[in-house]
């Protein structure tokens, strides 16, 4: 029993006791300060003056009061006890200093209160009551972070005319916003900054559940994906999606099902359609699958495989607004399509190419979605901001359908079957217009995931348009058409000719005088073939021929015409009895009177050339409905001469009127080109000038002033182009199998190369063997045409400009560097330099011109005008953003540089 101090001393014990006291005494002046070292058993008596300040060091109460303090400290415990009281405080506890965090462990109450408290915290729980008050809070709290309400209010409540608004928003967007049952009519008066994440749904994320792998945005998220891995697997744009996760289907993923030809199976033909077989190349065209598909039989691929006709239509859709991106416009175009698709016509096949002023493309080799027009940049562009769409927009906007149609071996047998197929097609696409089409559309509106855009669309089949053409199966346009040329080197033996009497200009005539007498004879022979004297030296008339025909037996057929005609002494006699005439009025007319004679013909060599043969197909109308067969040769040789004095065709070849109706005149061109050339800018070249009004005034003047020719005065009122059949579907690739360095377009194409067109195929031959065997440009580009005498630029680096020089006289590391044209080359190579380049003596001038021209600058292709751009932008510049990104920036996708630069 301690005795209880009357009289305690002022300072406790140095040496305190290990076991503190039963009956503790009473301070009647305590310390105001709490011990540095307190007991570590709690009083049984403890002091009912609590200190001023709370203790530093707490003690933790291993047997704590049944009931809290009726007088709490002001401030909160640094180490509060871990086991909390049974009953909650009736006077709680008003922290002066609360922590910035809420509790990550907070103690849920047993009995909470009846009451709100009239002093919310402003960080809400983590882990809120399950249950919520009986009563609402007169005074609600404002959250930072407000959560889903599980009863928000019914459709038939009124929603709050006062809503609370957060006085803490977060700074990103809810990846699952609530989406209200009775949204208000008003938009708000102060809308947010930045879009919904997606404002159209959901994000697109990739899916593995099922077989066809593909990107979705049906609202059903996992929740691994939204939480842990948002970055790795919610895109706000599908093709994005597509391409990260799915780049071996980038096609399927994006639901890309426009029909494509691909091999059929192992079987030696191509079919078209739409396949989702990895494996399957897809082409274009029928004629490039047989190339790549079918190489051994390439030709019987064309003839067996099943044909298809395609072409287009439009219609207007009311209450229908264009699009604002890309992405919005490719799915409202897929929902069009399935929703149509059922109704069309056994075999056919129906896209939407079109909406307004955009255009819809499907890249066959990349499987991605471009969209041009009036939309450029990006697949996902800029959302609309217009995302109500409860009401009729009031608009109306045009859509453009493209048709594919199984044509059948035994439907399809010549023109006629063709043209009946497509007008029975077009009319049935009129009564499905007529019909149920706006119903089907408007009822996919809400298939999940919804396209709101449709629901009110209404289909004007009124409006329906067709402009009749359609692409003919049974006519290979997209086929390189491979022909056969000849260049024939001979002489004429001659004697009796001096030609050493003869000055230069002397000599120039004589052999333009023997030349038009040689191409006179043989074309009276029936032989009309591009003859060319080259000189007239030691008794010889050295001359060249070129003969092309559509197979190696034609042209060699011809071959031996020629010799033969020239061993016929009739004909030898016929040549020089022309020359003479030829030469009757000129200043050396005493030279061909010397009674010459030509007593034999050499043919010397013979070089075989590969050539391609276009055919340019147009129409005249002409101010004659009297036209007749006795005109068709004088209309024929006009047109040939004006175009082959154009430059657009080559020497070889013809021109056939094909047919006529009072005044409108069917005419075919046949060009034989170099296939080491640019085979579709040559056949562009003819289709253009053709067309041009100078130039049909040029050939009505040449047909009338031709000797013989028409009674009556022809003149062309208007010309037309029908159509273009040669011009390759694909380019030129390199071909390195058995070691070979050359350039094709024929056979089978690698699939690495199909899926890098951009890297590995090039619009010319020579372009191709150019970029990859620069090391043997003679032996892969091969003879052209024009022979070793074709005239390049090339760039001259001791004087800095650029000399002509002929491709025979070149050295091999200059033919790997050619330009056609002086500005080309001076441009390219001296753009520091380019005025002196193009003012170099002996030389065209050139100067820079006002094209617009794309060069690279921070990571995209910008615009430039090309008199206004730097000597570095010149050197670097292309013609289009696309030749742009290619050759600048190839260590990033076409599609990312192409979005950079606002468009391809």
């Amino acid at each position: 029993e301690p005795s209880i101090s009357t009289a305690p001393s002022e300072g406790p014990s140095n040496v305190p006791s290990d076991v503190p006291s039963l009956s503790p005494s009473l301070s009647t002046a305590p310390s105001g300060e709490p011990s540095s070292t307190p007991s570590h058993v709690p009083s049984l008596a403890p002091s009912s003056e609590p200190s001023s300040q709370p203790s530093l060091e707490p003690s933790i109460s291993t047997a704590p009061s049944g009931e809290p303090s009726s007088t709490p400290s002001s401030e909160p415990s640094l180490a509060p006890s871990s086991q909390p009281s049974s009953q909650p405080s009736l006077n709680p506890s008003l922290s002066t200093y609360p922590t910035s965090e809420p509790s990550l462990n907070p103690s849920i109450s047993t009995a909470p209160s009846e009451s709100p408290s009239s002093v919310p915290s402003h960080v809400p729980s983590l882990a809120p009551s399950s249950q919520p008050s009986s009563q609402p809070s007169l005074e609600p709290s404002v959250s930072a972070a407000p959560s889903l309400s599980s009863r928000p209010s019914s459709s038939t409540e009124e929603p709050s005319s006062v809503p609370s608004t957060s006085s803490q928003p977060s700074q990103s967007p809810s990846l699952n916003p609530t989406i209200s049952s009775r949204p208000s009519s008003d938009p708000t008066g102060k809308p947010t900054d930045q879009p919904s994440f997606p404002p159209t749904g959901s994000p697109y994320y990739p899916d593995w559940t099922n077989t066809e792998q593909v990107c979705i945005n049906d609202g059903a998220t996992p929740e691994y994906m939204k939480i842990l891995q948002r970055a790795n697997y919610l895109y706000m744009d599908k093709q994005e999606c597509c391409e990260e996760h799915f780049s071996w289907r980038v096609r399927q993923c994006m639901g890309n099902d426009e029909p494509v030809y691909y091999r059929d199976g192992w079987t030696s033909t191509c079919k078209k359609g739409d396949t989702r077989d990895d494996y399957d190349i897809a082409f274009d065209t029928l004629a490039e699958c047989c190339k790549e598909q079918v190489w051994w039989d390439e030709y019987g691929c064309l003839q067996s495989s099943p044909k298809v006709i395609e072409f287009e239509y439009t219609l207007d859709l009311e209450e229908f607004a264009e699009p604002t991106n890309c992405q919005d416009t490719d799915a409202i175009a897929k929902r069009m399509q399935d929703a149509m698709a059922p109704a069309m016509p056994s075999g056919t096949f129906i896209l939407v190419v079109g909406l307004g002023g955009i255009t819809i493309e499907n890249d066959v080799v990349l499987g991605t979605t471009q969209c041009g027009g009036s939309i450029s940049g990006g697949y996902q562009g800029d959302y609309s901001t217009a995302s109500d769409y409860s009401e009729p927009p009031g608009t109306t906007t045009s859509a453009t359908f493209r048709v594919s149609v199984d044509c059948p071996s035994s439907g399809c047998t010549d023109n006629q079957s063709v043209k009946s197929l497509y007008d029975t097609t077009l009319q049935s696409l009129l009564t499905y217009a007529q019909g149920s089409m706006t119903q089907d559309i408007v009822n996919s509106a809400d298939i999940s995931p919804a396209v709101p855009q449709l629901k009110h669309i209404v289909v004007d089949s009124t409006s329906m348009a067709a402009d009749g053409e359609y692409t003919n199966p049974l006519n290979d346009e997209d086929t390189l058409i491979e022909a056969t040329s000849f260049t024939v080197e001979g002489e004429l033996s001659v004697t009796g000719f001096d030609a050493s009497s003869l000055d230069t200009a002397g000599k120039a005539e004589a052999i333009s005088f023997f030349q038009a007498a040689l191409e006179t004879t043989l074309e009276s022979e029936g032989l009309s073939y591009p003859v060319k004297v080259t000189d007239i030296v030691d008794g010889k008339i050295m001359y060249e021929t070129f003969i092309a025909a559509d197979s190696l037996s034609d042209a060699s057929a011809t071959v031996s015409s020629i010799e033969t005609e020239l061993a016929n002494d009739a004909t030898r006699i016929a040549i020089a009895s022309n020359a003479v005439s030829e030469a009757s009025s000129s200043s050396i007319a005493s030279t061909f009177n010397s009674g010459f004679v030509i007593d034999a013909n050499t043919q010397t060599a013979i070089t075989e050339i590969p050539v391609a043969k276009l055919i340019v197909e147009g129409q005249f109308l002409t101010n004659q409905v009297s036209f007749g067969s006795s005109d068709e040769s004088y209309l024929e040789k006009a047109i040939y001469e004006v175009l082959l004095d154009q430059g657009v065709v080559s020497e070889g070849g013809r021109v056939e009127v094909t047919g006529y109706d009072g005044g409108l005149i069917t005419y075919e061109v046949v060009s034989y080109v170099d296939v080491a050339s640019n085979v579709k800018s040559k056949a562009e070249s003819i289709a253009s000038q053709i067309t041009q009004s100078s130039t049909t005034a040029q050939i009505a003047s040449v047909a009338n002033s031709s000797p013989g020719c028409c009674t009556f005065a022809f003149s062309v009122l208007d010309s037309s182009h029908v159509s273009t059949s040669g011009v390759p579907s694909r380019g030129w690739w390199p071909d390195w199998d058995f070691g070979e360095s050359t350039c094709t377009n024929g056979g089978k194409t690698p699939s690495y190369m199909s899926r890098n067109y951009d890297l590995y195929f090039s619009e010319s031959k020579r372009e191709c063997c150019e970029q990859w065997f620069p090391y043997n440009l003679k032996g892969c580009v091969g003879p052209s045409i024009e022979g070793a005498t074709k005239e390049y630029f090339v760039p001259n680096w001791v004087d800095y400009n650029c000399n002509k020089k002929q491709e025979g006289d070149m050295d091999e590391w200059q033919l790997a560097d050619t330009f056609e044209s002086l500005e080309e080359c001076c441009k390219k190579r001296f753009p520091y330099s380019f005025t002196e380049c193009c003012s170099a003596s002996g030389s065209d001038e050139c100067g820079l011109s006002s094209e617009i021209l794309y060069f690279p600058r921070e990571g995209k292709c910008v615009e430039g005008v090309e008199s206004a751009m730097d000597q570095y932008e010149i050197l670097y510049s292309e013609s289009s953003v696309r030749e742009c990104c290619a050759s600048n920036f190839w260590w990033m996708t076409l599609r990312v540089c192409c979005s950079n630069s606002g468009g391809c």
